[in-house]
This record gives structure tokens, C-alpha cells and sequence, in this order.
């Protein structure tokens, strides 16, 4: 499988254990895991990271790509690239929540899209005065996707730009079979980003599946530690909601760790508030007793005092 990871890695870098495995024992192993997992795994060490960025590993790609056609996941397009193309499905390219926007060909979080993504108008787009063929619209070239905002569509900035330079240089003849390809290009992808939305579904399934599974065993660690009654006096969806708890990935003895102590320490502002809520609901109660109390006794001492008779707002008997 061409020269080992091992092969490119400094002589003071301490060798990883799974050196010492054969290249196609390893390979064979990491063909069954799926894209998550196999992310996971490139960022494990360098070792593997060398080892399945090589050229010579894209038939792994490949074959987790065959492994995730039970979440629906369309094959490999040509436009992308089997190691691409597992990252923009299954990967998180930002330290926050990220989405895949298929037909942009990237993921990128809320963030990013602010720096990266602009919005126009669908039935006004930006003029491409750059080219010369009138016939084509700017959705011929240029990719978009439905913006969340009414009859507006989103496109990468960097997009316009790049057909600017990549026509730039080319005589009319090429230009003319440049913008074709290109059209059929942009074609393709919308069709592939159509494919997606069952695979999209599978996967905010999963994502619901383990989140619920994470907050259950993050519940259960809490009730060891003498939670249990403020956990059952808060709302569920609150808890639920903490964003400690409402993460897509499952809880690790070394996370647990890690999130222990900030979980604890809202767990105690929750009992302050919910003590603080409770004499307030005390007292409420006590106020409602006497007002209730003082009505019956004013009601004894002045047996023949007529009580007012609440208007009807409404006017029906």
C-alpha cells in the first residue's frame, strides 16, 4: 500500500502502536467502520492520520462511503473526492454545531455562513458582465441554495471571483465550452444536493437517538450524586436543553470527568432558584389563604351586607 505513515514521521516523534500492525490488516479494519468513526479515528494520531491521508487509502474512503448507504447516502459525486466527500457528510469543520449545505459543496457553522455566504435577491441576482453569453443566468453558474428569507437565494463569495479568473484567461472558443461544462457542472450538483434530504433525515434521527440516550446516562450519574430530587423538580426540556447535555455524540468516562464539575455547580444554582421559587410560591399561597380568611369573617360580622355583583364584560346572562 505504498510507503508506510511511519516512513514520513520525524525520528524524534514517538512511533504509534499501530505501527506495528501490517498496512493491510489496518486497512481492512478501518473499511468497516462508518464516517463518523473513521473521522475520529484520522484525528486520533498522527500515525493514522498519515496513514489515511495517503493516496494510496482512497479505496478506504470508498468503501466506508458503500458502508453509509443504510443512513440513504448518496455515492461519491465526481466533483468531490471519497475523503472530501465523508468530511462533508459526516464531519464538523467548526468547534460549533456546523450544517452541510449540499449544493455549496461545504459545512460550515452559524458563524462562517455570516462571513462566507451572501444573500440576493432570486429574481434580481448579481450581473456576471464578465460573461459574454446572455443566454446563461446567474443560476447556470453560479451555485445556489433557497436563503431562509422570501424569494432569496445564499452563494459563496468567493464563487463569482472564481469564475471571473477562470474565464479570464481563456479565448472565446474555450470560454463558450468552459461555461457549458460549467453549466452542466452546477446541473449535476443540484441533483446530488436533491438525493441528500433522505440521508439529511437519517442522520437528525441518529443525532435525536443520541442525544436522548446522553442525557438519560447524564441524569443517572447525577441521581448517584444526590440530584435526584432537584432533577425531578426542574422541567425535563430545561435540562435537556443545557448545552453540556445537548450534544450529538456519546457521554465518555473521560467527558464525564471533564463536564462533572460544571454540571454540579448548575445544579446548585437550579436548587437556589428553585428554593427561591418555592418561598415565592409560599407565600402566594399565604396571601391567598388570608385574603380568602378575611373575606369569610367580614362576611360573618356583616351577615346583611350586600356583596358587589362582578360586571359581565361579555353581556350573555
Amino acid at each position: 500500500m505504498g510507503n508506510s505513515p511511519s516512513q514520513s514521521l520525524s525520528p524524534t516523534y514517538p512511533t504509534s502502536r499501530w505501527a506495528g500492525l501490517p498496512d493491510d490488516c489496518l486497512a481492512e479494519i478501518l473499511k468497516l467502520v462508518d464516517g463518523f468513526d473513521l473521522l475520529s479515528i484520522e484525528r486520533c494520531c498522527l500515525y493514522l492520520s498519515l496513514f489515511l491521508r495517503d493516496p494510496s487509502s482512497t479505496f478506504i474512503w470508498r468503501a466506508v462511503i458503500r458502508n453509509g448507504t443504510a443512513l440513504c447516502l448518496p455515492p461519491c459525486p465526481p466533483d468531490l473526492g471519497p475523503r472530501h466527500y465523508i468530511h462533508l457528510a459526516f464531519g464538523c469543520f467548526c468547534l460549533e454545531t456546523s450544517t452541510t449545505y449540499w449544493m455549496l459543496r461545504t459545512r460550515l457553522c452559524s458563524k462562517c455562513k455570516k462571513t462566507l455566504i451572501k444573500r440576493c435577491n432570486k429574481r434580481n441576482p448579481p450581473q456576471l458582465w464578465f460573461v459574454q453569453d446572455r443566454d446563461i443566468s446567474f443560476e447556470d453558474l453560479v451555485r445556489t441554495r433557497p436563503s431562509s428569507h422570501r424569494r432569496q437565494i445564499e452563494y459563496l463569495r468567493s464563487e463569482i471571483i472564481h469564475i471571473r479568473v477562470s474565464i479570464a484567461t481563456k479565448t472565446d472558443r474555450e470560454q463558450k465550452q468552459w461555461l457549458g461544462e460549467r453549466k452542466s457542472s452546477v446541473k449535476a450538483i443540484l441533483d446530488h444536493a436533491l438525493q441528500t434530504s433522505m440521508f439529511e433525515a437519517h442522520l437528525r434521527d441518529r443525532r435525536e437517538i443520541i442525544m436522548k440516550a446522553r442525557a438519560v446516562l447524564i441524569r443517572k450519574k447525577l441521581f448517584t450524586l444526590g440530584w435526584g430530587e432537584w432533577i425531578q423538580t426542574m422541567p425535563a426540556s430545561e435540562f435537556d436543553d443545557h448545552p453540556l447535555v445537548r450534544l450529538p455524540a456519546p457521554l465518555t468516562p473521560t467527558e464525564w470527568q471533564e463536564i462533572r464539575a460544571p454540571l454540579e455547580g448548575y445544579m446548585e444554582e437550579i436548587k437556589e432558584r428553585l428554593a427561591v421559587e418555592h418561598q415565592e410560591e409560599l407565600r402566594r399561597e399565604e396571601a391567598r389563604r388570608y385574603k380568602e380568611a378575611q373575606a369569610s369573617l367580614d362576611r360573618w360580622q356583616n351577615p346583611n351586607k350586600k356583596q358587589k355583583k362582578k360586571k359581565n364584560p361579555s353581556g350573555f346572562v
